[in-house]
């Protein structure tokens, strides 16, 4: 499958807003004052690099080119 394909079928999926998306699930859109009492950094790491890999823009795949 191309990058292209995979990106497309991995937006359908898992947006790039996914973390929007978490954090509007988890607080149910109620106001809230640190980020960090809503979701972990080790889960905003997580998601960002799983958006990275999947478009190619992880170090791994950026070393290689």
């Amino acid at each position: 499958m191309s990058p292209t394909a995979n990106v497309v079928l991995t937006n359908r999926e898992d947006p790039p807003d996914a973390i929007l998306r978490e954090v509007f699930l988890r607080t149910g859109d109620e106001p809230f004052v640190r980020i960090d009492d809503v979701i972990s950094r080790d889960e905003l790491v997580a998601l960002s690099e799983r958006y990275q890999r999947v478009a190619g823009f992880d170090k791994d795949s950026l070393r290689e080119r």
